[in-house]
């Protein structure tokens, strides 16, 4: 074994080089499987989307997605984000935990918005059952016409007081 290191020493730093790119080879094909995970997780099934946590948002859209949302959520909500003119902007400090917490707190509002502003014919079912209007992104924020509302309820207009009680218990 000395002899045969004795003819080693010249060639010892391309063995070093080889175990090296060794140790990178296990390395790599040790990590695929979870980089694989990745795609198809986040880039397939998200749409490339990491979390529901939206880095901009109209006004009206933020308004909307209040309705869905408790008095302490509204508020932990709009303490993470800024007011800019008319879009809403996530503060640059919400990350890790706290950007966690936040998407907890708005994907159930967000995806009830989504569905109801889907424009399927399922969601206009349910909005004309429930006597709601839900206000779009191209309508300006302020009172809806005819209700002199403000607020976080304004974007949805509600017709429910005047329903008529069916057998079945329904509005119609």
């Amino acid at each position: 074994m000395i002899k045969l290191m004795k003819y080693l020493k010249k060639s010892a730093g391309y063995i070093v080089l080889i175990i090296g790119l060794l140790f990178l080879q296990a390395y790599c094909d040790l990590s695929l499987p979870d980089y694989t995970s990745k795609v198809i997780n986040v880039g397939i099934q998200q749409g490339g989307i990491p979390d529901g946590v939206p880095e901009k948002m109209r006004q009206s859209t933020m308004e909307n997605l209040q309705i869905f949302m408790d008095e302490d959520t509204q508020k932990e909500v709009q303490d993470s984000y800024v007011l800019d003119g008319d879009t809403y902007e996530l503060k640059d400090g919400i990350t890790g935990d706290k950007r966690e917490e936040l998407n907890d707190l708005l994907c159930k509002p967000l995806m009830m918005y989504t569905s109801f502003t889907s424009g399927s014919e399922e969601s206009q079912k349910m909005l004309s059952q429930m006597h709601v209007r839900i206000r779009t992104a191209g309508r300006h924020p302020g009172p809806d016409a005819g209700t002199g509302r403000n607020g976080p309820n304004a974007g949805f207009v509600s017709n429910a007081g005047g329903c008529k009680k069916t057998d079945a218990g329904g509005c119609r």
